[in-house]
């Protein structure tokens, strides 16, 4: 009789840890309702392009281009400050259009050139300050915005690596054909 008491007893029990395990599991199983914000419209705006397109040395165009991409790091600091993501985001967006904008355009320049690599240089020094503000500016922002904000970012390295890349061919470092010195 005691017996029969003790298995009932474990098997009503083992019988409400499978009903709560059932019960309970998809509770903790459940997505976060946090949705990746798609990505802002990547354009430069024509202001920018008419001044871009006006500018007569790459030096000059170079620095334009650095000058643009700080005022839309600038503001998209200040909308991050202000609570207005949407914001951020456009001017992300401007600026991820000039690094692809600028980097292209340098591309496609004759790199064995001492002034396109000079123009090139300067834009990745340039490059190099704005990681930290958009880390900052990852922080800011809400959780939603993190995918796009480390993608920009991972773009940004890439960039300063294109920026670099020509320097380091074997068509800009000139060899002596005698290498029995």
């Amino acid at each position: 009789m005691i017996e029969q008491r003790i298995h009932r007893n474990v098997i009503l029990a083992l019988i409400s840890i499978c009903i709560s395990l059932v019960i309970v599991s998809p509770a903790y199983c459940q997505d976060d309702d946090t949705d990746a914000a798609p990505p802002p419209i990547k354009a430069v705006p024509k202001p920018e392009q008419d001044e871009l397109a006006s500018e007569p040395s790459l030096k000059d165009r170079t620095r334009t281009t650095l000058t643009l991409m700080d005022s839309h790091i600038a503001a998209a600091e200040r909308l991050s400050n202000s609570k207005d993501p949407n914001g951020a985001f456009k001017e992300l967006g401007m600026f991820e259009a000039l690094v692809d904008d600028s980097v292209t355009f340098l591309e496609k320049k004759d790199t064995n050139n001492g002034k396109t690599l000079d123009a090139l240089r300067k834009l990745e020094i340039g490059l190099r300050g704005f990681m930290p503000r958009l880390e900052t500016i990852r922080r800011i922002l809400p959780l939603n915005c993190d995918e796009y904000v480390r993608r920009l970012m991972g773009h940004l390295r890439e960039a300063r690596a294109k920026a670099v890349d020509p320097m380091f061919s074997d068509s800009v470092v000139k060899t002596n054909g005698n290498h029995d010195q």
